[in-house]
Order: C-alpha cells, then sequence, then structure tokens
C-alpha cells in the first residue's frame, strides 16, 4: 500500500509529465506559428507567453526533480519592439531544448550538471516569456490605439 508520500510524489512526478508535454505543446502549436506568421497577432503572442510562464512556474516549483541553476550566469534580454518575432523563435529554441533535456528521462547519480542546465533554461524561458507577454500586450494595445 502507498504511503501518503509517495502518493504525493508520484502526483508530482505526472505533473512534471503532463507540464512539460504542455509546453511542448504549446511551443510547437503556438509559439512556432507565431513567430514566423506576418503580421504578428500581439494577442495570441501575449495569450502564448502567458501560458508558457505559468507551466514553467510551475515546473520550477512544484518539480518533483530539484533543479538548482549553478551556472553563475546571469540571464539577461534586451528587448526592442521590432525583436518580438526573433525573440519568439530564442524562447521556442529554449523551450525545446529544455524539455529535451535527458535529466527528464535518465536517472544518474552524476546527473548534477544536466539538472543545473534544465534549472538555467528553465529561468530564461520564465524570463523570456514574461518579457515578450508583456511587449506583446503593449503593442497589441498600440495597435488598438493607433486606429
Amino acid at each position: 500500500m502507498a504511503t501518503d508520500l509517495e502518493r504525493e510524489r508520484n502526483r508530482l512526478a505526472a505533473q512534471l509529465i503532463s507540464d512539460l508535454e504542455q509546453l511542448e505543446h504549446l511551443n510547437t502549436e503556438s509559439l512556432v506559428p507565431l513567430s514566423t506568421s506576418k503580421p504578428l497577432d500581439y494577442k495570441e503572442v501575449a495569450q502564448a507567453c502567458n501560458e508558457v510562464k505559468s507551466r514553467a512556474n510551475r515546473i520550477k516549483f512544484n518539480s518533483p526533480i530539484s533543479l538548482i541553476d549553478r551556472t553563475g550566469e546571469k540571464i539577461r534580454y534586451e528587448f526592442d519592439d521590432g525583436q518580438i518575432g526573433p525573440m519568439l523563435s530564442q524562447l521556442s529554441r529554449s523551450i525545446t531544448k529544455f524539455v529535451g533535456n535527458e535529466v527528464f528521462r535518465v536517472s544518474s547519480p552524476n546527473d548534477g550538471e544536466l539538472r543545473s542546465q534544465a534549472a538555467h533554461d528553465l529561468e530564461g524561458i520564465i524570463k523570456l516569456s514574461d518579457i515578450l507577454a508583456k511587449a506583446a500586450k503593449k503593442m497589441s494595445k498600440g495597435l488598438v490605439a493607433s486606429r
């Protein structure tokens, strides 16, 4: 009979799998098409980036795998309004790299570097999706006001 702790671990593991799948789905079904569309639909960009940020934060705070960034690199993004398309592509690549990290598929005693890289990638996803969501929301309001 499973203990409460085992049940909670199983629940968190299932939630992590679901969040990783949803993150990958958002990437392929929303971000990739948006990053190549002209003109950009800023409301859709904001919505997709907010969903990515929400999933990424849930992974960060509820993951049964300890993800601690030990790279020592600060993540910063410079932004100007003309960069939304390229930054969406960068976010998409970051999600692909994060979801594909072996730490989610293979358990080994030497996976500290993989965990650190996953944590670093996840932090980048959170920051970049936040910046993009805010910028797209601002841009959509600017387009409405200019009409």
